[in-house]
């Protein structure tokens, strides 16, 4: 159900945050239990990346659950790369002429992406600039989100 999907990208960032503030204690006190949250969380967003969703509402959903693992990459920017990679794939994939009404979808879709781009950049701090900027060196077009 789409609507269920839309939902739980909120139940997602919420744990990803538990876990990964690092004002609270709850996986720094075993470094077993870190490790293994970690692998989970990497296995969950190679499952995000690897999805081929074209649908332009499928898109949203997808950046949604992207950006939830926000904080994740701030202390693993290895992942970071693969986000990024795969936002710009997602961006470069839907109509960029906007000229109808039935593009309206797709215009949201990359207004969406854009504003994930803005949020991964305040809650992963500086893991994702380098991976930024190979993207927009290589897409100039790219440099003005809208």
């Amino acid at each position: 159900d789409l609507a269920v999907l839309e939902s739980m990208h909120l139940a997602l960032e919420n744990i990803v945050n538990a876990v990964f503030d690092r004002s609270n204690d709850i996986a720094e006190a075993n470094a077993e239990i870190q490790f293994a949250l970690c692998r989970t969380f990497e296995g969950l967003l190679q499952q995000f990346i690897s999805l081929k969703w074209t649908e332009p509402a499928l898109v949203e959903i997808l950046v949604r659950y992207l950006e939830a693992m926000g904080l994740f990459l701030k202390y693993f920017a290895d992942a970071a790369g693969s986000v990024i990679n795969k936002l710009f794939e997602l961006l470069t994939s839907l109509p960029f002429e906007m000229k109808d009404t039935s593009t309206l979808s797709a215009r949201h879709a990359r207004l969406q992406i854009c504003t994930s781009f803005i949020r991964l950049a305040k809650a992963a701090d500086k893991s994702i600039l380098p991976h930024m900027k190979v993207h927009l060196l290589k897409y100039p077009s790219l440099n003005s989100c809208n």
